[in-house]
């Protein structure tokens, strides 16, 4: 049962969070979902490969250099916009975890309390019987008496 809470809890936190962001904040962590792949490596790997064998432009690549640093630029700042998102994440999905954590001692304390109350009933009614055996018991001697 504390199993399912809990997926429920992070898929809640999953869904709220998604939808709680703004298109930047989507589009920076795309960006940098992409910027961090293998394939990003590749198409990066083979662009490079290219540009120096079919000699876009002479040695040192001067342009080459410009536009891999302003792409660095820009990428850093991508990372840096989602890390910051991500601790936003973080600190709400926490947030909903404490609320869900004071349900579930919530709800375990209700629970504790009805079993408290059943086993009172049980107890009372174990006393019940046990005194009307008794009742039945002295009635059955006195019924032997006077026979």
């Amino acid at each position: 049962m504390a199993e399912d809470i809990t997926s429920t809890v992070k898929e809640r936190a999953r869904e709220h969070l998604y939808h709680a962001q703004s298109l930047s904040d989507k589009a920076a962590d795309g960006i940098t979902s992409f910027v961090g792949s293998w394939l990003f490596v590749g198409i990066h790997s083979l662009w490079f490969l290219l540009w120096i064998s079919l000699r876009v432009e002479p040695f040192p690549y001067g342009l080459l250099t410009m536009v891999v640093s302003l792409e660095a630029i820009y990428l850093s700042t991508f990372v840096m916009i989602s890390q910051n998102r991500q601790g936003s994440k973080d600190h709400a999905r926490d947030d909903l975890e404490a609320k869900e954590v004071d349900e579930l001692h919530s709800m375990q304390s209700d629970l504790y309390i009805i079993n408290r109350q059943q086993l009172e009933i049980l107890n009372g009614e174990q006393g019940t019987k046990q005194t009307l055996d008794l009742i039945m018991k002295r009635l059955d001697e006195l019924g032997s008496r006077l026979a």
